[in-house]
């Protein structure tokens, strides 16, 4: 079982995910729970995460491997749609050699494109490609994707309303949701937590070192969250609490502020492998 979450950033692309591995005889019969990485780094550049068949994570490894060294130096320039269409028919050519009709997997792959780092879902149903961009710029997949994709949905309202966050954000987003996550599931996912990062030409895995710094700076997050009191906001206008005033009007929407808690203390630079 798995979770996976992938954001496409304003400077590049992050993605995370679970280490639990589950062994069974047949889908939903499991015997023993193992702990594995779930994120691949082909040649320093392209970033994949899988869910579903290990085998099948194997095979797609290896087709992506081919398809991105036969093209070589030119796949800067290749529109992005283009190789990742290759990447899904590779992918179920293979499956086909082996009397499957698609891969049984879903998967997330990071690339570097002359439009900028990209970030492409592989849908479990169908294995179909689709680009994330400034509209859509976060997904997480997997049987914990019931729990990302609220906290994902968080992140967006809060902390991403203006639209794709920064590598720096992204980051912090990531660490949160899956340490969320992984907290709240009914088991089937767990840490540790691995996390990928796609910058300008340039992928790598973070150490341990690197992903606890994100956890920790996540957890901190969580410390300040708790420390608020809706009962504290005051109007700036009079010195009434909200609770304790009318509705606001159209013709005069309340200016709040938060007594109390203070400022969020400034997040540390984003810390990768030293």
């Amino acid at each position: 079982m798995t979770i996976l979450v992938g954001i496409k950033c304003q400077d590049g692309v992050v993605i995370a995910a679970d280490r639990a591995v589950t062994f069974g005889s047949e889908p939903g019969r499991f015997t023993i729970s193992h702990l594995a990485c779930k994120i691949s780094v082909l040649d320093g550049k392209m970033i994949i995460a899988g869910t579903g068949h290990i085998g099948a994570m194997q095979r797609f490894c290896e087709t992506s491997t081919l398809v991105w060294r036969a093209i070589g130096s030119t796949v800067k320039s290749i529109p992005p749609l283009q190789l990742c269409r290759s990447l899904c028919r590779e992918a179920i050519d293979d499956a086909r050699t082996t009397f499957l009709d698609t891969p049984q997997l879903g998967a997330l792959v990071a690339f570097p494109n002359q439009q900028g780092a990209q970030l492409c879902e592989f849908s479990m149903t169908g294995f179909q490609p689709e680009l994330k961009d400034e509209n859509t710029w976060f997904v997480s997949m997997g049987s914990g994707q019931a729990l990302g994709d609220p906290f994902l949905a968080f992140m967006r309202a809060v902390f991403w309303h203006k639209g794709p966050p920064t590598l720096k954000q992204g980051l912090f987003g990531a660490a949160w949701v899956l340490r969320q996550s992984i907290k709240f599931a009914p088991g089937l996912i767990s840490e540790p937590i691995d996390i990928a990062v796609l910058q300008e030409d340039r992928a790598e895995m973070l150490n341990e070192q690197a992903v606890q710094y994100h956890l920790d700076i996540a957890d901190q997050a969580t410390v300040y969250f708790r420390g608020f009191d809706p009962t504290e906001i005051v109007s700036t206008t009079s010195s009434e609490r909200v609770e304790d005033t009318l509705l606001p009007t159209e013709s005069h929407p309340p200016t709040i502020s938060v007594q109390g808690i203070g400022p969020i203390p400034p997040m540390p630079e984003p810390s990768f492998n030293d």
